[in-house]
């Protein structure tokens, strides 16, 4: 199957953790999109935060400006 995320290429090492608690149908939920989309858990629940905080950031950014 054709993944239709871009997801970045590796970056550099990390160093840093963020541990979150997961429900055993919530933790199953991540692992079937990231089996479909052929990557790993971590990896697709690191790209969906980053792309939260970067539309966070933006809508920051762009209602400073407003104001």
């Amino acid at each position: 199957m054709s993944s239709i995320l871009s997801l970045p290429p590796k970056p550099q090492r990390r160093t840093r953790t963020i541990h979150i608690r997961l429900t055993p149908d919530e933790r199953a939920a991540v692992e079937r999109l990231a089996e479909r989309h052929e990557t790993m858990p971590l990896r697709l629940a690191r790209h969906f935060l980053m792309q939260a905080v970067h539309y966070y950031n933006q809508q920051h950014d762009e209602s400073s400006q407003d104001g």
